[in-house]
């Protein structure tokens, strides 16, 4: 299981822009590096942003070739009574550069700075979320 200090934490999150912290629970779960934020839209909902790495392979005829590429993936939750939160379906994805050979968090840093609410709100509104109540006839 990966491990993190405090230090490191701070660090990480001192070169993320617009609300981003990096997401030490899925590090701490999964071992990989990924930021996030969270923007309510409402009362009841919450919009999750993570500017994360999506895999990609390419099929050799004797091997294949893991590629990794930025992607911002928005999911749609709905508050519940208490501290829960519950999201249907997998939620939204973007692609924000090229594929690369490794995951660097620095990579991802740099795409927060670039990551706005507007813009992210832009990519909210390509979505068409159907679990969102202004998008239901």
């Amino acid at each position: 299981m990966p491990s993190i200090t405090r230090n490191q934490i701070i660090a990480a999150n001192e070169k993320m822009g617009n609300g981003f912290v990096l997401d030490v629970q899925y590090y701490v779960v999964w071992g990989d590096k990924r930021c996030v934020k969270h923007i309510n839209l409402d009362e009841k909902h919450v919009l999750e942003v993570e500017i994360t790495y999506v895999s990609e392979f390419e099929r050799f005829p004797e091997s294949m070739k893991e590629w990794h590429v930025p992607h911002i993936w928005l999911q749609y939750f709905t508050k519940g009574d208490g501290a829960f939160m519950t999201s249907m379906g997998m939620g939204y994805k973007e692609k924000l550069g090229e594929r690369r050979e490794k995951k660097m968090l620095s990579v991802l840093q740099k795409l927060t700075h670039e990551m706005t609410d507007e813009k992210i709100m832009e990519v909210y509104a390509r979505w068409n979320n159907p679990f969102d109540p202004k998008h239901v006839a």
